[in-house]
């Protein structure tokens, strides 16, 4: 074993690398330099940390894998700054007591890189947890599907709305790559890890947020469902005119965001028409998702 760099108290090893590979993002993963797993979790911290050791070249320090960027530590050798408040999607090491001894002091914080591999191994929910994708153009019903989905089925049912997410927590332009998508991915994820279903709905383009969610699908212990809500140009114009946005979006406007069938691949998804009525959808997503027969949670 290597020095430990944090107290004994604090720390025990496992036996093997798969007891520490079931992490979710809002978990810390603090890095040493050589090779064997840990786990420990600080009194003031709720959850099990998982540790994990890094390739070479990366020198005997410590680092932070999370949201949070770099933290400038205290040089001070009476002090470790290895107590970690989680919360939400960012990490912040915070100084811990003094202790009455030298210790090391790590030197800097580094965010671990995210790769396909990495999120592969992360299982989101339980075999319990249900998981709705709505997606469709503007105008198509999404938001009203989605609400009445929740009255439906009443608490214990988290909804996820890109535009909630993208344009009024984040203001920010629907675009490829653009953080939206991964916050839209964390929340979800968050959701289902906490034992809520979800129902995430949004334009959510095929080739902008297509790879999150296949990705999101894989992950998930419980069972999936996706809907396209397929309403022609004509009848999303007809709808759009009844929206309060109507006088800040005109049909040339519309007609850019519009895509015709932007299903996503693999036939994953059911089409559901212009000509289902709102009442009609609902009831058939509560059916095909088995909501209907699950409680709610009063929280």
């Amino acid at each position: 074993m290597p020095t430990a760099l944090v107290p004994p108290l604090y720390t025990s090893t496992v036996s093997a690398a798969s007891e520490v590979t079931s992490l979710i993002r809002t978990r810390l993963v603090a890095v040493i330099d050589d090779g064997q797993p840990e786990a420990f979790a600080p009194p003031n911290v709720d959850a099990v940390v998982a540790v994990t050791r890094a390739p070479p070249p990366l020198p005997p320090q410590r680092a932070i894998a999370g949201f949070a960027p770099p933290v400038a530590h205290s040089t001070r050798p009476t002090t470790v700054p290895l107590v970690v408040q989680i919360t939400g999607a960012r990490l912040w090491a915070l100084p811990p007591p003094p202790l009455t001894r030298p210790t090391v002091q790590p030197t800097s914080c580094r965010a671990l890189p995210t790769t396909a591999d990495t999120l592969a191994a992360v299982r989101v929910g339980t075999e319990e947890t249900r998981l709705v994708v709505l997606r469709g153009n503007s105008a198509s019903g999404k938001s009203s599907v989605a609400a009445g989905l929740r009255e439906r089925f009443g608490r214990g049912l988290a909804l996820v709305s890109q535009d909630n997410l993208r344009r009024i927590v984040l203001r920010e332009r629907d675009r490829r790559g653009a953080a939206n998508i991964g916050l839209i991915d964390l929340t979800a994820r968050y959701a289902l890890d906490a034992g809520f279903h979800v129902v995430v709905e949004g334009i959510l383009y095929a080739d902008h947020h297509g790879d999150m969610l296949a990705q999101l699908r894989a992950d998930h212990r419980g069972p999936t469902h996706g809907y396209y809500l397929d309403v022609p140009f004509g009848e999303t114009l007809t709808r759009h005119a009844t929206k309060p946005i109507a006088d800040d979006v005109d049909a040339t406007q519309l007609r850019d965001w519009y895509r015709a069938h932007d299903l996503l691949p693999g036939c994953i998804e059911t089409v559901i028409g212009a000509d289902s009525p709102l009442n009609e959808t609902v009831d058939r997503i509560m059916k095909d998702t088995g909501l209907v027969h699950l409680p709610a949670v009063d929280r």
